[in-house]
């Protein structure tokens, strides 16, 4: 027999070769996979502390850490940052939030949030809401008796919500407008559909239709500064804007 087929006789059978590469993979998987447990399983990995750093307002920081719902037992570097994070900003109050990790000196999750800012109070058909410039709901009530006060008449909605409707979302539009040049304590629609607001003097504005509302809003001031030489207005009525009514008390 020659040397090359003697050498063919000895080598293993191809067959062979494959179930010890088989049994190689095999066993290194179950390595990989003991050694993946082991590190999930760390106990010098566990969560030891979770903070939260959170503005001055009305969400308490044991209410953010609660909403975070973190597992203290849970591996650090396998938590799920944006799951926690999502659930942070479905709290009504919250604009923006961060997730941060530190493993020293022990396992520390720091939680950061921004706030949203209440801007308005709405009066609905269900009940008053406090919302913020987006029309998001940020709790039920009004949070301060120094927001304007919009009567929309409208269907009522859940804190971390939006309130949204036909009628509803031009009035919010108009009441900003309003708002961002005259304070006021009330806006709402008048018997026509039209628009008038209560000033902080307690001053009725009627503006009437909104297809010109700015270029009412902007005759407020001068007609109050022209009228009466300082005596108290009752009413400033603006719906024939180039015959403007004022009444006094």
């Amino acid at each position: 027999m020659s040397a090359k087929a003697l050498r063919r006789r000895t080598q293993p059978s191809l067959a062979v070769r494959l179930r010890a590469l088989w049994l190689f993979a095999a066993f290194a998987a179950l390595g990989v996979f003991a050694l993946a447990l082991a590190i999930a399983n760390a106990p010098q990995l566990r969560v030891r502390s979770v903070a939260a750093t959170v503005p001055p307002g009305p969400l308490a920081r044991d209410a953010v850490i609660a909403a975070a719902r973190i597992d203290p037992g849970a591996n650090l570097w396998l938590l799920d940052t944006g799951a926690i994070r999502r659930r942070l900003e479905a709290l009504p109050y919250v604009a923006t939030a961060s997730v941060g990790r530190s493993q020293f000196p022990q396992p520390a999750v720091n939680l950061e949030v921004t706030l949203r800012d209440p801007v308005d109070c709405v009066q609905t058909a269900g009940g008053t809401l406090t919302i913020d410039a987006t029309a998001r709901v940020l709790q039920t009530g009004c949070v301060s008796a120094l927001l304007p006060l919009v009567q929309t008449g409208g269907a009522a909605a859940a804190p971390g919500t939006t309130l949204t409707g036909p009628d509803t979302d031009p009035l919010l539009a108009d009441a900003r407008s309003i708002a961002a040049h005259i304070p006021v304590r009330l806006v709402r629609r008048d018997r026509f559909g039209g628009i008038e607001a209560v000033d902080t003097r307690g001053v009725l504005l009627r503006f009437g239709a909104d297809g010109d509302l700015a270029a009412k809003i902007a005759l407020v001031e001068p007609i109050r500064a022209g009228a009466g030489h300082g005596r108290p207005l009752r009413a400033i009525d603006l719906r024939a804007p180039t015959t403007p009514v004022v009444e006094f008390p």
